[in-house]
């Protein structure tokens, strides 16, 4: 009798145990490989600013954003509202925001998703210019910008309209790609006063 006990008690262990390898939580296998989907990320920051320096030791850029998720396995970091704002000179030049982003390659590129809003400020103009788009690919360390999506620039004295643009930030270089159109506004004239 006791015996028996001993054999069904090391039946109801094996069959618990197969039960458990199959069905239970088994981490040993990659979730990409397997297909299912990790449930968050490995780590997420709220209200963060990154600066990055250049080889003389100013700033060459800062990344804000209001949330970031960071997910190890992929090497991908999401961003709710991210920033970017580009400095030449110690002077902020160039200001990004956009809806959210996705940055890679190790923070050399950040793809910003939804409404994206380019603005440059230069010191000899007292307004600024914007760019609007979606969709734009973000290379850091050159400091250059691209999409394929339809642009809009809005001017002080004009607006251009186009489809896709590449622009080098530190050179103050703007290419538009294609479907062009421009509508002039000049300046209105200062009123002249009889004394």
């Amino acid at each position: 009798m006791r015996q028996n006990t001993i054999i069904i008690g090391v039946v109801a262990i094996l069959t618990l145990l197969v039960l458990w390898y199959v069905n239970g939580d088994n981490d040993t296998q990659d979730p990409a490989e397997t297909g299912q989907v990790r449930q968050g990320p490995d780590y997420r920051m709220k209200s963060f600013t990154v600066t990055v320096m250049n080889e003389s030791g100013r700033v060459n850029y800062t990344l804000t954003a209001k949330y970031m998720d960071h997910f190890t396995k992929s090497d991908v970091t999401l961003l709710q509202e991210p920033k970017i704002a580009f400095f030449q000179d110690s002077k902020q030049q160039w200001y990004i925001h956009a809806d959210k982003g996705r940055v890679t390659e190790n923070a050399k590129q950040v793809l910003l998703q939804g409404k994206v809003t380019i603005k440059h400020q230069s010191p000899e103009e007292r307004k600024p210019t914007y760019i609007v788009s979606s969709d734009v690919l973000v290379m850091t360390e050159n400091q250059t910008v691209q999409t394929e999506h339809a642009v809009q620039i809005i001017h002080p004295s004009a607006t251009v309209n186009a489809v896709g643009l590449k622009a080098d930030l530190k050179q103050n270089k703007v290419s538009l790609l294609s479907a062009v159109k421009s509508r002039y506004m000049p300046a209105t004239p200062a009123r002249k006063f009889n004394d």
